[in-house]
């Protein structure tokens, strides 16, 4: 903050400015935090996932709700967007997965998401999906995966190593 100049003198003076920025710094948290419970953030499912504020009450007499704690977007991961799906590869930790299917949307497969799979042995595994609807979609999508980069080690070794990748599968 404020240090002694070649005269010496008092640093009291000099050291309001630090007090200043921190008494900045707890009002604008103050007034975040205030504003936060008068406009808590929603999911908007109507825009695809994306967060909206919302000052008044829902349909059923719901008012002002704010996202769950965790990980955003884990949830929204796990809706499935068609009937049909490309499995690209299988996760043990749901994180992983999760971290693999932003990846893959950001590298343009905007229908890359997740689906749980109960193993025979009771364990849980996550896999990696590409929906599609149609040939065409099929097409397009098929192609993107053949060219997108791979995510991770998990993604690239499941596509090396499994015959006919990716898998074409079928919610039941």
């Amino acid at each position: 903050m404020g240090g002694r100049d070649d005269g010496g003198g008092s640093r009291r003076g000099k050291s309001s400015g630090g007090l200043a920025v921190v008494g900045a710094a707890i009002f604008c948290l103050g007034i975040g935090y205030a504003i936060g419970n008068v406009l808590p953030w929603q999911r908007d499912d109507a825009n695809q996932g994306g967060l909206k504020a919302s000052m008044s009450a829902d349909r059923n007499g719901n008012g002002r709700n704010g996202i769950a704690p965790g990980p955003i977007g884990e949830q929204e991961d796990m809706r499935p967007r068609s009937r049909t799906f490309f499995l690209t590869a299988s996760y043990g930790e749901l994180a992983a997965a999760s971290a693999a299917a932003r990846s893959l949307r950001s590298a343009g497969l905007l229908n890359a998401r997740l689906r749980e799979f109960q193993l025979k042995d009771s364990s849980v595994s996550y896999g990696l999906v590409v929906y599609f609807d149609g040939d065409a979609d099929r097409k397009s999508a098929l192609e993107a995966l053949q060219a997108v980069p791979a995510p991770d080690s998990t993604f690239d070794s499941f596509r090396k190593q499994t015959q006919g990748w990716p898998l074409v599968r079928e919610l039941r």
